[in-house]
């Protein structure tokens, strides 16, 4: 369950990341008070869950040009048949092999779908 509540939260930074609502600031702050009740409350409206294909692609996105995980997700994209464009910046999520080389890409570096940082996460709840 930690497991669980862990990654919804560095998704939920990831995504708020990438879409610019958070500057580096608010992501430091958030990070350095995370679990702490000082952390300012975020409401989020879910419209309906999220597929697999789009949590992963969520952190692909978010981590390629991260100083901490970018050299790894660049290392393993280009051991695949798809250019960064095709597989991140215009992504085709209803092609089933974009799909297993993101996942594939993912669980390079970041153990998914039940390794490392996905260690305990159920594949059930990924989109919620």
């Amino acid at each position: 369950m930690e497991a669980e509540l862990q990654i919804r939260r560095h998704l939920h930074v990831l995504l708020q990341t990438r879409l610019g609502r958070a500057s580096s600031q608010s992501f430091r702050r958030a990070s350095f008070f995370a679990g702490s009740l000082r952390t300012q409350s975020v409401k989020m409206l879910e419209l309906r869950p999220a597929r697999e294909c789009e949590v992963v692609l969520a952190f692909l996105r978010a981590e390629v040009d991260a100083s901490r995980y970018g050299q790894a997700v660049m290392q393993w994209l280009l051991a695949t048949r798809f250019t960064r464009d095709e597989l991140l910046e215009n992504a085709d999520l209803s092609d089933v092999r974009q799909n297993q080389a993101r996942a594939t890409i993912l669980g390079r570096y970041r153990g998914f779908p039940d390794r490392l940082l996905f260690a305990g996460y159920s594949r059930r709840r990924a989109g919620r």
